[in-house]
């Protein structure tokens, strides 16, 4: 059975996964879709291209070695796609998609978090607030709403490409809804700045080939400075450091407080009602093939696994009797739901989403002016 024929009473089941026979695709029925994802993605408007890599809109098939390669990858894709549509104990939906006609070498590229170092470690535990014991009795005993979400405090998700970059996004990300909580602005920050500027400290990250979430807040916070992205323009690709060149846009605000959330579901929970949270995630084909629904996968998120890519908690809820968290990734709002991926809470600590967990926190230098718009945001 062709996947495009096993996807449509999956969609039609409003994301219930059909229990049907799970038989594996024949060559010919590979093939044949192959060339159909194919066609689809290189007539796609959306074509990029990255230091010479190969991207969906730009796949050159007329090279023999690069056929071979994009087709063995695009054969596990098939197969996991074929299989997740229809496994019933699987709450998600599949699909072929952009990244499914890439060599699986290209893989690793749309992730990018590394572990921190000791150095980097002590840095960030000079600048954590520890909460008093008070506060930390009073925050348990506090009621929680059934359902948060944060994404309208943020732009549309963008992608990250073929650039281990996904620490720089989530820590955008978190300044922007963070900011803009604070001073009732919208503002879009640079994700490029970071890329650049952390990669020429070496010390602390490596741009493309990624780096730790913490990472990309302590360079922000020891520079004070973030470029509007209009301003210093994402490139995908390591590039010599313009900040000195572009105008601060991180204005009228300071750090009121940064702290590691602990490790477990219910601390997590709580550190997104108050706002967006930094996370890492394990990560692989399958959420790469993610199209929509409550996304499990127990073979990936084993509980040998570790995050590998940085995305974004903006919030939770709860489904037809699935909780799930709200997560915000770097691939495009063309993947997924609009960009963010909706993740099993069912389960503890799923794909290590509660291992390195950070959340941050400003306040306005000027409260009579933040003051003045949220309430022409009409938040006052």
């Amino acid at each position: 059975m062709l996947l495009s024929t096993v996807f449509l009473p999956v969609l039609l089941c409003l994301g219930a996964v059909v229990a049907v026979e799970d038989t594996p695709l024949s060559s010919r029925e590979v093939a044949r879709e192959f060339r159909e994802t194919l066609k689809k993605f290189k007539s796609s408007s959306n074509k990029v291209v990255t230091g010479g890599s190969i991207l969906p809109g730009n796949t050159d098939v007329t090279d023999r070695s690069t056929r071979r390669n994009i087709y063995r990858n695009f054969k596990k894709y098939a197969q996991i796609v074929n299989q997740i549509n229809h496994d019933d104990t699987i709450p998600f939906n599949a699909e072929l998609n952009k990244f499914s006609i890439e060599p699986a070498s290209s893989i690793q590229t749309h992730f990018g978090l590394n572990m921190s170092n000791s150095e980097e470690e002590a840095e960030l535990d000079s600048l954590i607030t520890e909460l008093e014991e008070g506060d930390v009795k009073k925050r348990e005993t506090e009621e929680i709403p059934d359902r948060v979400d944060w994404s309208n405090t943020l732009s549309e998700p963008e992608h990250q490409n073929k650039c281990g970059s996904c620490w720089s996004f989530s820590t955008i990300t978190s300044f922007e809804s963070a900011y803009f909580r604070t001073t009732g602005l919208r503002k879009k920050f640079s994700y490029q700045e970071l890329v650049d500027c952390v990669y020429e400290e070496k010390w602390y990250g490596n741009g493309c080939t990624g780096a730790p979430i913490t990472t990309g807040l302590l360079f922000v916070l020891r520079n004070k400075h973030l470029a509007a992205r209009q301003d210093y323009s994402y490139v995908a690709k390591d590039e010599v450091c313009k900040q000195s060149d572009k105008e601060n846009v991180l204005t009228n605000v300071a750090l009121k407080r940064l702290f590691r959330v602990p490790k477990t579901d219910d601390a997590l929970m709580r550190a997104v009602t108050v706002g967006v949270v930094s996370v890492g995630v394990k990560a692989g084909r399958s959420l790469l093939a993610y199209k929509s629904g409550i996304y499990y996968d127990p073979y990936l998120c084993s509980h040998h696994s570790y995050p590998n890519h940085a995305v974004n908690l903006v919030g939770y809820g709860e489904k037809e009797g699935q909780k799930y968290w709200l997560v915000r990734n770097s691939w495009g709002v063309e993947w997924g739901e609009g960009g963010y991926y909706r993740m099993t809470r069912d389960h503890p600590n799923h794909c290590k989403i509660a291992e390195t967990a950070v959340r941050l926190d400003l306040r306005c230098i000027n409260a009579e002016e933040c003051e003045k718009q949220k309430e022409a945001n009409g938040e006052m």
